[in-house]
């Protein structure tokens, strides 16, 4: 009946609305090991080993080569597209495929069930002017302006960074103690941008379990910017110890 139906698409939907979730949770969670892993393959060939710089970083190109590998042998694409296919035209707890060979063989009267129900939600959802048009059949002018309604989210981030990098260039390369040692200097920066690299990694992968509301969103770049005004007033009063030490 209506009421089933609409209840397992609630179900379906809020299904989807988890895994694509997980899968951006996914990928977050990966940009942020990144940094942790980047610090550790320098640390690893360039301060444990001895390896040079340059050594260490012709090695990392290997990297590419790995992801390349992954990209080639590791994906099915093949099951991707038949999930897609599935993820379009399927109703939940409906198996009219046979998925154990990876290839789509549905009979006709399941194809056109399946293609019925499709368009019958996508009628409900066209009455409800709930309809989401795909990025691809956009105008230029009509992602910008789905570009500006994201400016909430937008402006925070840009903070974040514009904070992060401040710190990275600038106040954390005048830190050390002692602040006049160079090797001091370095050994603050590298560790300083690993736990920093860490939190990161932390944060980008909590999206599974912890969802920020906007409020919360605005105020973390707040104390990005006053993390930075606590770092500088550090380099600066280390700055100023050191000029008086020359001095006297």
């Amino acid at each position: 009946d209506a009421a089933s139906k609409d209840h397992t698409n609630a179900n379906q939907q809020d299904e989807q609305k988890e895994e694509k979730g997980r899968c951006l949770t996914s990928f977050s969670s990966g940009t942020g090991f990144a940094g942790v892993f980047g610090f550790f393959w320098k640390w690893f060939w360039d301060d444990w080993l001895g390896l040079s710089l340059s050594k260490t970083l012709w090695l990392a190109m290997g990297l590419a080569g790995c992801y390349w590998s992954t990209f080639l042998y590791v994906i099915n694409f093949q099951e991707l597209q038949h999930r897609y296919e599935q993820y379009r035209f399927q109703d939940q707890g409906e198996e009219s495929c046979d998925t154990k060979s990876g290839t789509e063989n549905c009979d006709d009267s399941n194809r056109e069930t399946d293609l019925t129900l499709a368009l019958d939600e996508f009628e409900n959802e066209a009455e409800d002017k709930t309809v989401v048009m795909e990025i691809s059949d956009m105008s230029f002018l009509q992602r910008f302006q789905l570009v500006l309604r994201l400016w909430p989210y937008m402006v925070p981030l840009f903070a974040v960074y514009v904070a992060e990098y401040a710190l990275q260039s600038g106040t954390w390369t005048a830190i050390g103690f002692p602040v006049t040692d160079v090797k001091s200097r370095d050994t603050f920066f590298e560790f300083s941008n690993w736990m920093y690299q860490a939190g990161v990694f932390l944060s980008r992968s909590s999206g599974a379990i912890f969802t920020a509301p906007m409020s919360l969103l605005w105020l973390m770049p707040m104390l990005q910017i006053a993390n930075v005004g606590i770092y500088w007033s550090i380099a600066a009063s280390q700055g100023n110890n050191a000029i008086g030490l020359n001095f006297f």
